[in-house]
């Protein structure tokens, strides 16, 4: 076991660092998707609640899968040898199926505070103003 230490503690860093990473991108991401899905825009809300579709009603390993070795089987892409090398690289298909997984989560559970304030919470911000200064909600939201 001790012979192993060394390889097992790289395998650690790689995988914390895998972690962080991810959980950075996915709340950059998430925040984005719920700004999209509170502004009602048809189109981008369509598109967003496909996301969200696709990446939580498909299980992470097939999702790892398809980014790792989906892309590999278009030989046009080859043709381009900084894209081939983005995703070729099994860290980075690896960052890229994590972050996409997390931010549906995340941007599903956001949302989901958001609506959970009472609309004449909303109201009174409205009336009070703070809505224009980017105060909505902000005590529910973090209640909750």
């Amino acid at each position: 076991m001790l012979d192993y230490l060394p390889e097992l503690l790289k395998g650690l860093h790689t995988s914390l660092t895998l972690t962080a990473a991810s959980i950075v991108v996915a709340l950059i991401l998430s925040l984005i998707f719920t700004i999209i899905l509170t502004l009602k825009t048809p189109v981008l809300v369509w598109i967003v609640r496909g996301y969200i579709t696709l990446f939580t009603g498909t299980p992470l390993l097939v999702q790892i899968f398809l980014i790792y070795y989906g892309p590999g089987q278009f030989p046009s892409l080859q043709e381009y040898p900084v894209l081939w090398h983005l995703i070729s690289e099994p860290w980075l298909c690896a960052l890229i199926a994590l972050s996409l997984n997390s931010a549906a989560y995340t941007t599903q559970l956001f949302y989901g505070a958001i609506r959970a304030i009472p609309e004449g919470q909303w109201q009174s911000l409205r009336r009070a103003g703070d809505e224009q200064e980017g105060h909505a909600g902000d005590p529910a939201a973090v209640r909750l």
